[in-house]
């Protein structure tokens, strides 16, 4: 069959052999396959399938029996809809036959089966079920899995996952692996309703967003957001398994270009704490100067120039923290200490803030370069030591500010911190006389 589109419906992906990971093997074979765009797929057999005349009596028996969750009126109307009975069962169910077939152009019995039940449990429930997978680059650790929510968690990928991940996302061509065994994957499983599938990109967008937060806030070192995977087995409308396959960023860690981004056992209760904060918060309604601190943030751990950090992390704490014109490195110190630490009583904290300042004095006014290995002669640690040292005060900030900024506004939480220089009260009582006033 010379059809463009049927050649354009396969993918040519490469993965390593099994039983290797990223970061502990010195060599791995690469071992390649064809698979399905099965979007691409659909669109070529119901180019077909729409001209048989069993086609025409499907499309008659499902609107009959109401199977369908969408108004139409006629099957010639229905073949150029998208989503469409045409598209989405018919032609759906041969393409979840094939891939059943592991990317063969077969039907057998134990497909054909499997691929009804699935169908008939679909047709008898008003709700898609729908399991995303997000790659995330840099992370490396020992803790196999961390149950963020009931529905979320951060775990390792095992083989048949990081082989979909190489099949849609790495090419035979280029030989770069997009993940490995072992790397770590954001998993959320989440439900829409069929009425409003059309809204499911935006939810899955949303609820990746607010959990990588999770990972930002959590520990320090390199994060990148990676790619996508969809995983449903209500075929009938969930046709997109790589939403992101256009990306081409590789994911830029191995053995020799390591992170020191690490989930250990003794983090996961830290990772289980800013969880808990964030699972009924919605992002949308959080104060601006907030959002946009975790967007520095998140900046500063794409890169790996430590004067490119220094840059980002000095915004980051400026978005979160109001100061007027003097003495504004003591004004940033003293309020980020009052929200780390309202009863501090190590003078450290204020020295390891004020010398990073002047980091970023020297980065920002062109001084001079800032080298990482180089000890620090007012704190006693590396420039590196004292950088991670204020991206782990700004992330605690970043949490306290998140929990404030639901009962109070950003103006209230700055006016409070303002007084708190000044006037030796709790926050708390600040803030709840800024609110009555």
């Amino acid at each position: 069959m010379n059809d463009i589109r049927l050649f354009n419906s396969f993918r040519s992906g490469s993965y390593p052999e099994k039983g290797k990971d990223r970061y502990n093997s010195t060599g791995y074979l690469i071992e390649s396959k064809t698979c399905f765009d099965i979007h691409s797929l659909n669109q070529f057999l119901r180019s077909y399938t729409s001209k048989f005349t069993s086609s025409k009596k499907i499309f008659d028996y499902v609107l009959e029996k109401n199977l369908w969750h969408r108004q139409v009126k006629t099957y010639e109307e229905d073949v150029h809809r998208m989503p469409s009975i045409s598209v989405n069962f018919i032609a759906g169910f041969l393409s979840r036959n094939f891939e059943l077939n592991n990317y063969e152009l077969k039907i057998t019995n134990e497909s054909f089966e499997t691929a009804i039940n699935e169908l008939e449990i679909f047709f008898n429930k008003d709700v898609i079920d729908i399991t995303t997978f997000l790659s995330l680059h840099g992370p490396s650790g020992d803790v196999n899995e961390i149950v963020l929510a009931p529905d979320v968690s951060i775990k390792k990928a095992d083989y048949d996952l990081a082989k979909l991940f190489g099949l849609f996302y790495s090419t035979i061509e280029n030989h770069y692996v997009d993940m490995f065994e072992g790397d770590y994957v954001l998993q959320i499983n989440f439900q829409v309703n069929k009425n409003d599938f059309m809204q499911s990109h935006v939810i899955e967008e949303g609820l990746k967003t607010k959990w990588f937060h999770v990972l930002l806030l959590a520990e320090n070192g390199n994060i990148e957001y990676g790619k996508t995977i969809r995983i449903s087995n209500d075929w009938a409308l969930v046709t997109i398994k790589a939403p992101s396959s256009l990306i081409q960023t590789i994911n830029p860690y191995s053995v020799s270009n390591k992170s020191d981004y690490s989930i250990t056992i003794d983090k996961v209760r830290n990772f289980a704490h800013i969880a808990k904060v964030m699972q009924n918060i919605d992002l949308g309604k959080l104060d601006n100067q907030i959002l946009f601190s975790i967007e520095r943030l998140r900046n500063s751990k794409l890169s790996k120039n430590i004067n490119d950090r220094i840059v980002e992390l000095a915004l980051a704490f400026e978005y979160l923290i109001n100061t007027t014109p003097n003495e504004v490195t003591l004004q940033l110190c003293l309020k980020a200490i009052k929200l780390f630490n309202e009863n501090n009583t190590d003078e450290l904290i204020y020295s390891k803030l004020s010398e990073f300042y002047n980091l970023r004095s020297n980065v920002i006014h062109g001084k001079s370069k800032v080298e990482g290995s180089l000890k620090n002669k007012k704190t006693k640690i590396t420039n590196k030591e004292l950088i991670d040292y204020a991206e782990m005060i700004i992330q605690k900030i970043i949490i306290r500010l998140i929990e404030m900024n639901q009962d109070y506004s950003f103006k209230e939480i700055s006016t409070a911190l303002t007084k708190s220089l000044y006037v030796v009260k709790p926050l708390k009582d600040l803030l709840r006389a800024e609110k009555e006033n």
